[in-house]
């Protein structure tokens, strides 16, 4: 009776090991669909590639299509504007898919919360509350960070917002909109033009304590503000035909500032991220200078995230994925916090944090079945003896 109890431990401990090394593989194997790491990577000075994110699954459906924003939650997680598929969707900074919201609203049946464009995208980290411009719906759209709506709205032809002390900054067509957090208007800087303080379809935006940076996008140019709306600085000019090989910057979307007080811009029609400081001088870029498909290069690449420690998300609009990358200012000759090989080794490490549990639990099962099996064998010898 002994004996039969032992092989029927025996027995369900192996379907269990079978069964979790199975599902190793499979995790593995979902993970690395997602990610899709290339069997080479771009050779780009100063860009250290640290994955991508393509979707949560094979289907046309779950890939991302054309992703245009990424923004930082309080948890840590990222949420990206799936413009394409008119959504929203939120990963781990490792890539891991946790859950999507918004659902697509038609011209004539429209609805509180829906999406038709969704494009700039930015986080009340303290409310945890999620702003998104809807384009084509001319709405703010607000989401907690659970995914559940919250309010709504309108402001004309919305492209990008960004938040800061209960204040909502919203790029239009031609002008920059103030608002605080329940969408009561405050304040309206500049109009549709070329000169300064005007604006052409700005896609880029972010705010800081002192400065609003603009990524005015028709006019190729970056513009700082003061949190008056008083113009600062301009870098770039409007282009003074279609193809203008002269000029400084390309298309400037999205905007982030790093921890040293830099100022990173996302330009599509360059295929590179251009730093500057606070006087708006251009001390570097980062990028191929052309376009490209492999990792740590980009296809009308549109927003941009800081997340921390010198990485940054993009969002690789064309290429259908976002990217997240390291830049080492040093290398430019840029005097920056510089990461430890140790933070490196961890930003590698982390996303496979659960799958080297699973494989670490399997070991230890095996290691049990195999001194059980001992114990097992030891008893019949000293019966049969």
């Amino acid at each position: 009776m002994s004996e039969n109890r032992k092989s029927r431990r025996t027995f369900i401990l192996t379907v269990i090991l079978v069964f979790l090394f199975l599902l190793l593989i499979a995790l593995i194997y979902y993970y690395l669909s997602l990610i899709k790491p290339p069997a080479e990577k771009a050779k780009v000075e100063g860009v250290t590639h640290l994955l991508s994110i393509y979707g949560f699954g094979p289907s046309a459906s779950e890939m991302l299509n054309h992703p245009t924003d990424v923004a930082l939650g309080s948890n840590g997680n990222l949420y990206i504007t799936d413009t394409g598929h008119a959504r929203v969707v939120v990963f781990t900074q490792g890539g891991r898919f946790l859950f999507s919201f918004g659902k697509r609203t038609a011209y004539n049946r429209d609805f509180a919360g829906g999406f038709r464009s969704p494009l700039g995208i930015d986080i009340d980290r303290e409310a945890k509350e999620v702003y998104i411009a809807d384009k084509d719906r001319q709405r703010v759209v607000v989401y907690d960070e659970n995914g559940i709506f919250k309010r709504e709205f309108g402001v004309p032809m919305p492209l990008d917002v960004a938040v800061i002390d209960n204040n909502i900054f919203v790029t239009s067509f031609g002008s920059i909109f103030q608002f605080d957090t329940r969408g009561r208007f405050i304040n309206r800087w500049g109009k549709l033009g070329t000169g300064r303080g005007e604006f052409r379809f700005p896609n880029g935006l972010t705010v800081t304590k002192n400065a609003v940076y603009v990524g005015d996008s028709n006019n190729a140019r970056m513009v700082c503000l003061d949190r008056q709306g008083k113009v600062r600085w301009i870098y770039g000019r409007p282009p003074k035909r279609a193809s203008d090989p002269s000029l400084l910057m390309g298309w400037p979307g999205g905007v982030a500032v790093d921890d040293n007080g830099y100022i990173f811009v996302i330009d599509a029609m360059h295929f590179d991220i251009k730093v500057f400081d606070d006087k708006g001088k251009l001390l570097t870029t980062f990028g191929a200078g052309r376009s490209g498909s492999r990792e740590g290069e980009f296809y009308y690449p549109t927003g941009l995230k800081y997340l921390g420690n010198q990485r940054f998300a993009v969002a690789d609009k064309w290429n259908n994925r976002v990217q997240i990358l390291q830049l080492d200012l040093a290398s430019k000759g840029i005097a920056g916090a510089k990461k430890s090989l140790a933070a490196r080794f961890w930003d590698l490490l982390k996303p496979w944090c659960p799958y080297i549990f699973l494989l670490l639990l399997i070991l230890a099962l095996l290691l049990n079945f195999f001194r059980r099996s001992r114990d097992f064998s030891d008893t019949r010898i000293e019966v049969e003896s």
